[in-house]
């Protein structure tokens, strides 16, 4: 069933992305590029610039289309119209605030289409601010437009009764009525937001694509069409939608699919990620308001909709409209009915669903669920099972319970030879003796041509003085199935690793040996092995299941792959997964033959596979947008669906030297000058097993003036007072503790020399919790010494911490949650110091948390936020305003910091004259387009000559373009002039009076 499964949703993938049109940027017009400060905006977020963007916009399509530039600052907007052929630039250190109830902008040209727009954040993503619980607020309506791009912004939603966008139908006129179509939303996120509504509610749209949405609160992607009037005329619902990386924490559920009264097209869903949500994926039957003709068939999607690649996270903070019905016992008392929000209050508590689908016609595929411990089973063909990280506090004695069946020797009441501690597993081989196994409670079965593979990473703590001769090759751990949810009644099957003196390997198979020093083990001094992976792959043979073992080192890399062999349990049969001791021919505990005092295990996974197809490329061509001479960092990952949740790796065939791609997917680099304009990448995206696809890129450089950054800790560890000679720099958390003889500090050391910018206006450090403590507050401490490494800090050599580097102290909240600490001033100077920060994250008042460490999964890492505006931009209003602020003598050939640049140069290139490493933007030339490129603030008075000579000596010097500046926005602008290569224009000099 599956390989036919699969390869009809091949059918559908294919068809839906060979069809759909999506936003197409070829049809983009760039005939002007204005800025919205040249029509009197002020950016200040006092006064209302909703007249001076729209000035903008109005100019831009009276002139054939073109670029609205919006750079960094505070705007006030309501119901600015968007038209056609314009795309709005916004500067990722801009902010957009709506006061009280309405539409900041709209898309909808009605009568008439709105067609080829985009509004697009430039270097990171641009805020939008709502009032706090003003209800019927928006970001953006999309009606009668077709043709649009929707990129990079994050919404402050406070809690909005609407949706921040809407999609949805322009007029009820039969003969002019129209609904949204071919478009792109991507790269968004929302936080604060409602239960019942969210980032995007589209209630009418046809071919638009979702891709890399994120709420915090509410619901992420909602397709929703129970307005009354739209079912009342039969008119609107969606229609080959396709939505990517789709994901919601803290939240009603990631994507909510409700076709109320309305027959509806495809719907293609992959990639939904939930944590701490009422459910991940919620999917309702349909049916009709009572108002509709009763003659009206109930609202449905096309045959063939689907919804594949789902992951939720059990959390204890989502959000429900109502109380639940039928609420495990176990969680009565963990709801509360929290008034947050000033026209309803949510109930917030335990996750209790992982998908609720009650639509027959939208298949649900490959669902993974991690910690939940009361929701009955996922069953079916095509579904994976939990993955087990043991970040759950419930193991800290043993995990034996509702989610999992421990027993010892089969005996159903021995049960403390494997637990818990909060982030790994952990196998007591002292107490461990054969046959002890622990099988998770869920299982299934494999059918018509499945696969799955069990797997989990594993590290072992080796005896000193091991002989590496000997031959102890009995049992010691490993991975098993059993046909019975309690092993001892059930038929098992194992997959076993045993000491074998000079290595580790597969019992009963003398070629599977690998060494323990290829596990960075020497048995004459004992000690931990490095981490490596044991997989465990189950396929159906022609009557019964067969199994191959393999061994991977800590990169991935394989060591030994075993022989396949029949495993004697029918083909179809349910299996249970876990892990087992296996069974041993000697008595008394593992340790006592094995050699191995202790294992650890972690990430435990159980998944079905499909069939493999090659990654697809979700815009083609792809466009982003980076700053001149700002650091650029994005990430390909959601441009790209792979059709089998693997991982992809990326390459660049060709394009700028400037831009470099990472196998990861993550595109970093500085564009300079020459840069300016559009850069066009050859890119590959590739799967585990060498499918590949391409895709052009293009990468637009613009001038706008500020800098967003997301820094990663260049080093991270935890120091302990119990353990003072330790060190404890390679784990998954960073902890913290306020004891006497136990306190836990967590040191982070970033690297600044990235930022740019001349003055930080922002810098936050955002944690994100794995061990909450809800009534403690945290605050962060700065650290001068920065010598400190991270494999080598202690408790006894850590570098004393000096004082408090933050704001006020801000509380810890639940499991999965970011702590936001505001570190400006330290980190401003610390950037204006050695450029390396250190940090010390210290408990108080006797508790104790908990964070990801830099070492864990993406996404949950820690991070330093920095925002960073060009001061010039700002106070440059004039010469004398500029020279006033430096404290200059105000004549303009005077060169105050020496740097061979008079103080006119540093105010016309954009420069500082009191910084000599600052000279602004300095004229550069291309031989290749022989393109002499140069930057003028925006000062009416400034006239500027470019004049070409064939010598510098003698001859004289021609006029080849004068430029009259007409701006007074007091930004940098951006002038091209192209010169041949006669001998009179040999040499080139750029006066400017």
């Amino acid at each position: 069933m599956l390989q036919k499964r699969a390869i009809a949703l091949l059918v559908v993938m294919s068809m839906s992305l060979c069809t759909y049109a999506f936003y197409d940027a070829s049809f983009e017009t760039h005939n002007v590029v204005t800025n919205v400060m040249d029509f009197g905006a002020v950016g200040t977020g006092l006064a209302d610039d909703t007249a001076a963007v729209q000035a903008a916009i109005d100019y831009v399509t009276a002139n054939g289309g073109g670029d609205v530039e919006v750079p960094a600052g505070t705007y006030l907007l309501k119901g600015v119209e968007l038209k056609s052929n314009v795309h709005m630039l916004i500067d990722a250190g801009a902010v957009l605030n709506l006061d009280g109830a309405g539409t900041m902008i709209y898309i909808d040209g009605h009568p008439d289409w709105v067609e080829n727009v985009s509004i697009q954040g430039v270097g990171g993503r641009f805020t939008v601010n709502f009032s706090q619980g003003v209800s019927g607020t928006r970001f953006i309506q999309v009606k009668k437009a077709r043709n649009f791009l929707l990129s990079d912004f994050h919404v402050n939603g406070n809690v909005s009764s609407y949706s921040s966008v809407v999609m949805g139908v322009s007029g009820f006129d039969e003969a002019t009525r129209a609904m949204a179509t071919q478009g792109t939303m991507r790269n968004a996120s929302i936080s604060h937001s409602s239960y019942g509504y969210g980032l995007i509610q589209s209630q009418a749209c046809d071919s638009v694509l979702f891709t890399n949405l994120h709420a915090n609160g509410g619901v992420a992607l909602r397709m929703e069409t129970g307005w009354d009037k739209m079912g009342n005329l039969q008119y609107g619902g969606v229609f080959n939608v396709v939505g990517r990386n789709i994901s919601a924490e803290n939240a009603k559920t990631a994507v909510m699919m409700a076709p109320v009264g309305l027959r509806q097209g495809l719907v293609d869903i992959d990639g939904v990620y939930a944590t701490n949500c009422a459910a991940a994926v919620t999917i309702a039957a349909g049916g009709l308001r009572k108002l509709y003709n009763p003659d009206i068939f109930p609202g449905s999607y096309a045959e063939g909709s689907s919804v594949r690649n789902v992951t939720a996270v059990f959390g204890l903070t989502a959000q429900y409209k109502s109380l639940p019905d039928d609420i495990p016992a176990e969680y009565v008392n963990l709801f509360s009915n929290v008034s947050h929000d000033v026209w309803g209050a949510p109930w917030i508590g335990p996750s209790l669903s992982v998908v609720n689908n009650d639509n027959e016609r939208v298949s649900v595929s490959n669902v993974r669920a991690v910690g939940f411990e009361y929701v009955p089973p996922i069953t079916g063909a095509g579904y994976a099972l939990v993955e087990e990280t043991f970040f759950s506090t419930n193991y800290a004695s043993t995990i034996a319970g509702d989610f999992w069946s421990a027993t010892t020797n089969l005996d159903p009441g021995g049960t403390n030879w494997i637990s818990g501690n909060g982030s790994i597993g952990q196998m007591n081989m002292a107490v461990a003796e054969g046959e002890n196994h622990a099988l998770k409670t869920w299982g299934f079965a494999l059918e018509d041509g499945e696969d799955a593979s069990i797997s989990s990473d594993f590290r072992y703590d080796h005896q000193s003085g091991g002989d590496s001769t000997a031959s102890l090759n009995e049992a010691a751990f490993g991975l098993l199935f059993s046909t019975d949810p309690d092993s001892a009644t059930g038929s098992n099957r194992y997959c076993l690793l045993g000491n074998q003196g000079s290595g580790l390997g597969f019992i009963d198979d003398a070629l599977s040996e690998v060494a323990h020093t290829n596990l960075n083990v020497d048995t004459a001094v004992g000690g931990w092995s490095d981490w490596f992976q044991l997989t465990w792959r189950i396929e159906q043979g022609a009557v019964n299941y067969q199994g191959t073992p393999s061994l991977y080192d800590q990169s991935g890399a394989l060591l030994y792959t075993g022989p396949t062999v029949d495993l004697d349990v029918t083909n179809g049969t349910i299996i249970w997964a876990g892990y087992t001791t296996g069974t041993n021919s000697v008595g008394g505990s593992i340790s006592g033959f094995s050699g191995l005092e202790q294992v650890e295990v972690d990430n435990f996974v159980f998944e079905t596979s499909y069939i493999n197809e090659a990654p697809v490329w979700l815009e083609a061509p792809a466009r982003l947008y980076a700053k001149v001479n700002t650091a650029y960092t994005n990430s390909l990952r959601g441009l790209v669906l792979e059709p089998n949740g693997k991982l992809v790796k990326y390459s660049k065939l060709q394009g700028p030297d400037w831009l470099s791609v990472e196998e990861s997917g993550w595109i970093t680099g500085t564009p300079g000058a020459l840069d300016m304009g559009a850069n066009e990448l050859e890119l590959v995206a590739e799967d585990y097993e060498g499918l590949a696809s391409t895709n052009t890129l293009i990468m637009t450089v613009s001038s706008l003036s500020s800098g967003s950054f997301s820094l990663p800790p260049v080093e991270d560890a935890t120091v302990r007072g119990l353990n003072p000679t330790d060190n404890y720099g390679t784990g998954r958390t960073v902890g913290i503790q306020d004891h006497s003889s136990k306190q836990r500090i967590a040191y982070l050391k970033f690297d600044l020399s990235q930022i740019s910018g001349d003055q930080m206006t922002n810098a936050f450090l955002r944690l994100k919790v794995t061990d909450p403590d809800t009534s403690m507050v945290q605050a962060v401490w700065s650290v001068s010494d920065d010598s400190w490494q991270e494999d080598v800090i202690t408790y006894s050599n850590r570098p004393p911490v000096i004082s408090c580097a933050s704001g006020a102290p801000v509380p810890v909240p639940d499991l999965g949650w970011w702590v936001e600490l505001n570190i400006t001033d330290y980190v401003q100077a610390e950037w204006s110091g050695d450029q390396v920060l250190s940090l010390a994250v210290v408990a108080s008042n006797g508790f104790q948390s908990a964070y990801h460490s830099k070492d864990d999964m993406p996404g949950h890492r820690p991070e330093l936020v920095v925002q960073t505006i060009l001061t010039n931009a700002a106070v440059n209003t004039g010469w004398n305003t500029f020279a006033s602020t430096y404290g200059l003598s105000g004549v303009k050939t005077n060169h105050s910091d020496s740097d061979g640049l008079n103080d006119w140069g540093e105010y016309v290139f954009g420069g500082s004259p009191t910084n000599s490493a600052d000279l602004g933007l300095k004229p550069v030339f291309d031989a290749t387009s022989s393109n002499y490129v140069f930057f003028l603030i925006g000062d009416s008075s400034i006239d500027a000559y470019v004049l070409t000579n064939s010598g510098l000596v003698g001859g004289n010097w021609g006029t080849n373009r004068s430029v009259t500046v007409t701006s007074t926005n007091g930004l940098l602008s951006g002038y091209t002039n192209t010169i041949d290569t006669s001998k009179d224009k040999l040499f080139i000099k750029l006066l400017v009076e």
